[in-house]
């Protein structure tokens, strides 16, 4: 595998002062940071925590004086270039003193649909006859998200009844969805988008995976009957609705339980073209760590029967 120097990168954008703060650019301010984060196919759990060690009180200071709380994370390599691995906004600071000279600031980070817009309560209707498209683009517009990204496959899909919807923009764009539940993966990172339609792979976004981008220090990707779980570098921005192809050739498929004669064979779970979609996945980067990969867990798509396997 390629020996890559990492880049960690921290911007905090301010609507006061129109300017940025950014932290672990180049090592320039000789910060230790570390990020961990997830992202899942919901409204409300993209989120995350930066640490920074012995940033200084007058930088948290003007943090929360000037509201720089839009958040963008970046991490990659100096070879490949940084990737945005998040955006949104701040929802918490706070600070960890471990000793007179060393402390800890930690800070909250959540999408910028539940750190700013959540409280901003709509009543609207939708129109039967309207595609979910144009409704969900509807409620992005009258929640002030701007320019989301929206399945174009959810204009197939036309709302029956005229539904009258109240409450926060996560709850009125999960109430659009529920109808379909388990049809559409719903994200609030803005790096990527709203609403998926999961059950095609057109116009999905497919992944080929090389061996010598797999760390296997802990061992090959695993697959079994809860699916593929396999460790990747940041050398891309990976969200849940991603197809990663992959070789079924590195894939741990082995069986080390007692009761094997039971049990259903792992290799049943195997795509045969290597094609696995993210349903979840955890992140964790350190500028000074060991930590800087993604831990994701995929499906096979001949295992979920109502995809169609030919993008």
């Amino acid at each position: 595998m390629k020996a890559w120097m990492r880049r960690l990168k921290i911007e905090l954008i301010s609507p006061i002062t129109k300017s940025k703060l950014v932290f672990g650019e180049d090592g320039k301010d000789n910060l230790t940071i570390s990020v961990q984060g997830s992202k899942y196919p919901a409204l409300l759990k993209d989120k995350g925590t930066i640490s920074i060690y012995n940033l200084d009180y007058a930088t948290i200071t003007k943090i929360i004086l000037y509201k720089y709380y839009k958040v963008k994370i970046y991490a990659g390599y100096r070879d490949t270039g940084e990737i945005l691995i998040f955006s949104g906004q701040i929802s918490y600071i706070s600070n960890k003193i471990h000793s007179a000279h060393d402390w800890q600031c930690y800070i909250c980070f959540a999408s910028d649909v539940v750190s700013q817009y959540s409280q901003n309560r709509m009543n609207l209707n939708l129109t039967s006859g309207i595609n979910l498209y144009t409704a969900i683009e509807n409620i992005c517009y009258r929640s002030g998200i701007t320019n989301p990204h929206i399945d174009p496959e959810l204009k197939n899909t036309f709302i029956n009844e005229v539904n009258n919807l109240y409450g926060t923009t996560s709850t009125i764009l999960e109430s659009a969805t529920l109808t379909n539940q388990g049809k559409y993966t719903i994200s609030s990172d803005n790096t990527l988008g709203t609403v998926i339609d999961v059950t095609t792979t057109k116009g999905k976004r497919i992944i080929k995976i090389k061996n010598d981008t797999i760390p296997i220090g802990g061992g090959n990707p695993r697959l079994s009957s809860a699916g593929l779980q396999i460790t990747l570098l940041p050398t891309f921005n990976f969200q849940p609705g991603d197809i990663l192809q992959i070789d079924n050739g590195i894939l741990d498929v082995s069986i080390s339980s007692a009761d094997s004669v039971t049990t259903t064979y792992n290799t049943n779970y195997l795509d045969k073209n290597g094609m696995y979609m993210i349903t979840e996945l955890t992140y964790t980067f350190e500028n000074r760590g060991n930590s800087f990969q993604y831990d994701i867990k995929a499906r096979a798509l001949n295992i979920i029967s109502q995809f169609d396997t030919e993008a």
